[in-house]
């Protein structure tokens, strides 16, 4: 678990990057959110897969890059809009919820085994991931914060 300045090494890396999120779940939406949002900068390098990032395991390992991004909002006990990397060794040891927590853990097995690339878990702390549609306050402002951190970082690769 490592700050903002080891996602920037990671961005280094030109990764893929994999939204993840229900937008019918208040905050849990936030990394499809956070996708579709980097998609419109970086194009085909970023996948929304919302609620069913199973369908895109295939597109995944095709793009044979460095490092996959995994962008996710799970409850690590952390305060809300908090950001943390994980990696996928932090799995077995941290303690956290996500309304897709074995969905996520069989993604991470899966491309373990069909790729080489490393893989990161980019976390945000939820507020709530009731029904609803629209994040909290809280991830709103992160989601434009980690929009911005990770356009800049990029830009600065190039």
């Amino acid at each position: 678990m490592n700050g903002l300045e080891s996602l920037r090494d990671i961005l280094k890396k030109n990764p893929v990057i994999l939204g993840v999120g229900n937008v019918l779940r208040r905050d849990d939406g936030f990394g499809s959110l956070l996708a579709q949002r980097l998609k419109k900068v970086m194009g085909q390098r970023v996948i929304d897969g919302g609620i069913a990032p199973e369908n895109f395991l295939g597109h995944l390992v095709k793009q044979n890059s460095p490092s996959i991004l995994i962008i996710d909002a799970l409850d690590f006990g952390g305060i809300a809009g908090e950001i943390k990397i994980f990696y996928p060794q932090d799995l077995n040891t941290t303690n956290f919820f996500t309304t897709h927590n074995n969905t996520l853990s069989l993604l991470i097995k899966f491309l373990q085994q069909q790729s080489e690339a490393d893989i990161i878990i980019l976390a945000v702390q939820p507020k709530t991931i009731e029904f609803g549609e629209g994040l909290s306050k809280e991830l709103s402002l992160s989601l434009e914060k980690m929009e911005g951190f990770i356009v800049s970082s990029l830009r600065e690769v190039k």
